[in-house]
């Protein structure tokens, strides 16, 4: 058997760079702003930081709830992880998105792949926390320097749904 040509190496090089596995571990392990430093989320001390603030909210089934909240903040993008995040969408959804001076905006989505790849932070998560409590329960993260992103998880009696996403920009 004779050795692969240099063309060949090279095709290797561009696919293994090309994947979406490569730049899917690609998150920073701190965020630096307003003058303080924010470790990611997804490190196994943020996980476990956040998994007990969820524990705190005394929310119906804590362990399902926690799966679909690290799903969609810590694992990387691949089609089986935006699966599961597409299951847990409501079929409509609201959607709350505002910038620095500008007026809040508000609308319906419909459920949708693309929606749950846009969801997904994919370990680009800092300074994570869970606000409500019982059926309600509201995720907040900065996503990057300036911006402020949230999913609201409802329990409807029988599972957790995502039914409402949004974010605020400097």
């Amino acid at each position: 058997m004779r050795p692969p040509c240099p063309q060949m190496k090279l095709m290797a090089v561009v696919l293994m760079l090309a994947s979406p596995t490569v730049f899917a571990q690609e998150a920073p392990a701190e965020l630096s702003m307003h003058g303080g430093t924010y470790p990611n989320t997804c490190s196994a001390k943020g996980k476990s930081s956040l998994k007990a603030l969820l524990a705190e909210k005394k929310a119906p089934k804590t362990s399902s709830l926690w799966s679909a909240i690290e799903t969609l903040l810590c694992s990387p993008k691949n089609t089986a992880n935006e699966g599961k995040i597409m299951q847990l969408l409501a079929p409509t959804l609201t959607s709350r998105y505002e910038g620095t001076g500008e007026e809040p905006s508000e609308e319906q989505v419909p459920a949708s792949m693309e929606l749950a790849q846009k969801l997904m932070a994919n370990r680009h998560v800092w300074n994570a926390g869970i606000q409500g409590y019982d059926t309600e329960i509201e995720v907040q993260y900065f996503s990057n320097e300036a911006c402020v992103d949230g999913v609201t998880f409802t329990y409807d009696a029988k599972r957790w749904r995502i039914t409402k996403f949004g974010g605020a920009c400097d």
